[in-house]
């Protein structure tokens, strides 16, 4: 969901390949292995509280 500021809300899934600013909804819990993969239009992740737990891996460049 794309917020009036421009950045698209992340609450799991699958990004659009357009978006260049994605904040982490507060509610996400675990932010799967590789969930931005593909997505080089990324530019700026703001994670508004840190996850418990990033599956399958302890470093967010295992994100993409």
């Amino acid at each position: 969901m794309m917020a009036a500021d421009g950045y698209y809300t992340y609450t799991g899934g699958r990004i659009p390949p357009d978006v260049t600013r994605v904040r982490i909804d507060k509610s996400l819990t675990v932010i799967p292995a590789r969930a931005f993969q593909g997505n080089r239009n990324i530019r700026e992740v703001v994670v508004m509280l840190v996850s418990k737990k990033l599956k399958d891996t302890h470093s967010l460049s295992a994100l993409l």
